[in-house]
């Protein structure tokens, strides 16, 4: 008779830390499946948690972070003595937003004083809208859970820090995802009369916000297109609905042609398939790390005990209609919808105008994550969890890119102080000038200026833009912008600060290297490098 193999130590350890770890995961199903349904029951105290986790995360960055040359640009406008100055500025094509975004920025900041969060909360609320509204978006498909984990994935995208910029594309995204769920309530005729109206408003107030917004036609359309095939039956109110984006563009008809044509005879934002590519690089890049932890974490808890498969109930995952799959797909492909536009209308393509490409993103990340998981609790919350802490990271390096931006102006203003010789100082890059201008002391201040010259700008660096921009930015606040040759012509000596990572927009030291003039070394600081410089 076969006697029984004695089971060697090394064997029995392995068995009693399967054990363990099949207790572990057991009982971390039974809670998230606990924790779930705590969301489910208690959605809205989870919605006010989760707003306060955005707002002591958020309105520390918008404080903190010092404008940039499109929130001044925006700054500036916002600061005219009327609504009537700010028509007429836009009227003179400085502008290129709707006159509504100026003027709710200038109620904010008459309403808190003039101050970052204050200029920068309409972008506050309008990223925290579209937050919103995504949570129930995808919640309505597949419960708050799997909400939340949409939520998450749109937090690790590039178009979070848009949430405290002072421009207007965290309100289009705010819009956006209003008019989502107003769509997808009237399509179920869920308070269909509410519903129609909010999809109404929610188009107008993204066309109010940037004119870019009527290309939320498109994904809505292609929802909508799908959704009536499927029912064999149009639903002609819904399209009406979608009217919305017309009365923006009729109230603003007079502004519309300066805002939207290509004053720059070589715009660096010119329409091309790299420029598609670029809005792909620019908003998903920062959530490539995340997720791939996301996939690691989620195969390794796939292969881990295999008695987990009793020891928690699964949800049965309902179907997702396909008529919001296509709407969700139709703002994934965004991009190429700017770049279409583009070629017939604007001739200009930046990243920013196809924000709502996150919105699809997280949509059909929070529908494919339910899907694959079958509703299982605990996979949910732990994409929940990575994500967070992808976000958190995303956190840490924006507040450290704050904190070099401003420490770079202070050594500025710390060299400028050093030699105060009565010589101007001239800012190579002009995104740098106007930052300086506006945060340096007075006295370094009142000797920065900007030498412009398009010709020159569009030789040495291939575009003309910025050059124009500050040209006619000028016109309005009391930056120091000069024509350079002109200046140059006079032969007299200024001081040159050259920032180091900005040479691909600086023109104007190759200039003077190329026309023989005296160039000294005379001090340097991390940021850059300051000469002396005698025009020949």
């Amino acid at each position: 008779m076969d006697q029984p193999l004695d089971h060697t130590p090394q064997q029995e350890i392995a068995a009693e830390t399967q054990l363990r770890l099949g207790r572990f995961i057991s009982k971390a199903e039974a809670g998230a499946e606990r924790f779930s349904g705590l969301l489910d029951r208690r959605t809205n105290w989870f919605l006010a948690a989760l707003f306060l986790l955005y707002i002591a995360a958020t309105v520390p960055l918008a404080g903190l972070k010092l404008m940039g040359l499109q929130e001044l640009f925006t700054y500036s406008i916002v600061g005219l003595p009327s609504a009537s100055r700010i028509w007429l500025a836009l009227a003179s094509r400085v502008g290129p937003m709707p006159p509504t975004f100026y003027f709710v920025t200038r109620f904010t900041q008459d309403l808190l004083g003039a101050s970052h969060i204050a200029i920068r909360l309409p972008e506050l609320a309008g990223f925290w809208l579209a937050s919103l509204c995504l949570f129930h978006y995808v919640r309505h498909r597949t419960g708050a859970l799997y909400g939340l984990v949409a939520v998450m994935a749109l937090w690790i995208t590039g178009a979070y820090p848009y949430a405290y910029e002072a421009r207007p594309y965290a309100l289009v995204l705010g819009f956006c995802g209003l008019a989502l769920v107003c769509w997808q309530q009237a399509a179920e005729r869920v308070h269909r009369r509410p519903a129609l109206l909010g999809l109404f408003a929610a188009l107008a107030g993204a066309v109010s916000s940037h004119y870019g917004g009527v290309m939320l036609l498109f994904p809505l359309g292609l929802g909508e297109l799908v959704r009536s095939i499927s029912r064999r039956k149009v639903d002609w109110p819904v399209w009406l609905s979608f009217c919305g984006v017309l009365l923006p563009l009729l109230l603003f008809l007079s502004l519309l042609g300066g805002s939207i044509s290509s004053y720059g005879v070589a715009m660096w934002s010119r329409p091309t398939l790299g420029a598609v590519l670029s809005c792909y690089v620019d908003f998903l890049s920062s959530a490539t790390l995340t997720l791939a932890a996301v996939l690691a974490t989620v195969a390794l808890w796939r292969v881990l005990p295999p008695a987990r498969a009793d020891s928690y109930r699964i949800r049965r995952a309902q179907p997702i209609p396909l008529h919001e799959i296509a709407a969700a797909v139709g703002l994934l492909v965004f991009p190429f919808v700017c770049l279409l536009q583009a070629l017939l209308v604007t001739h200009q393509i930046a990243p920013r105008y196809a924000i709502p490409l996150v919105m699809g993103f997280a949509i059909l990340f929070g529908f494919a994550a339910y899907q694959s998981f079958s509703g299982d609790a605990a996979n949910g919350l732990l994409l929940v969890l990575i994500l967070l802490a992808g976000w958190g990271t995303h956190l840490w390096s924006e507040a450290a890119s704050a904190r070099k931006t401003a420490k770079a102006r202070q050594q500025f203003d710390a060299l400028a102080t050093r030699h105060d010789s009565g010589l101007p100082i001239a800012i190579a890059d002009g995104t740098r000038f106007f930052q300086f201008v506006h945060y340096t002391s007075p006295r370094t201040s009142s000797r920065l200026c900007y030498l412009a010259d398009p010709a020159l700008a569009h030789q040495y660096t291939g575009s003309d833009t910025l050059d124009l921009d500050l040209l006619e930015y000028s016109k309005l606040t009391s930056l120091h912008v000069i024509e350079a040759r002109p200046f140059l012509r006079t032969r007299a000596p200024f001081l040159l600060y050259v920032p180091p990572d900005q040479w691909q927009w600086d023109w104007i030291l190759s200039a003077l290297n190329d026309s023989t003039a005296q160039i000294q070394f005379v001090d340097m600081t991390h940021d850059g490098t300051l000469y002396r410089v005698v025009p020949n």
